[in-house]
């Protein structure tokens, strides 16, 4: 009995696998939950606009994500569990008044990148 006891210790102590998460990934990560829907926002005079994304990749447990809006990096950040969950505020200014500005979301696994957009209306 202590032969078979040690002889699972011993194997439970041994890793057999890959944990390399710089080989390519064959899935792109996945958007599972947004807010708000993916319609025309309008935001008004000195007001704001609560952006959300969460998913997963199934993959690669590195994930870098970005809040952009026209393009230019607004907020960002990374998970290392291959999850992410994740909010960002919009604000109104006086710059952007008047103008259709496009919100976007990036995940990005290294190998594929996932995007949300939402166009937004500001007064």
């Amino acid at each position: 009995m202590k032969a078979v006891l040690a002889g699972l210790v011993l194997m439970g102590a041994c890793w057999v696998g890959d944990d390399d998460d710089s080989a390519a990934n064959s899935w792109a990560p996945t958007i599972e939950s947004s807010f708000p829907a993916s319609t025309t926002q309008e935001l008004s005079i000195d007001g704001s606009l609560r952006f959300a994304a969460a998913g997963m990749d199934v993959d690669s447990l590195h994930l870098d994500y970005a809040w952009l809006v026209d393009g230019a990096l607004e907020a960002g950040g990374s998970s290392e569990d291959g999850v992410f969950d994740t909010s960002w505020d919009l604000l109104w200014t006086a710059k952007r008044s008047g103008e259709r500005i496009q919100v976007a979301f990036e995940v990005d696994d290294g190998d594929f990148v996932e995007t949300l957009t939402w166009p937004v209306d500001v007064e």
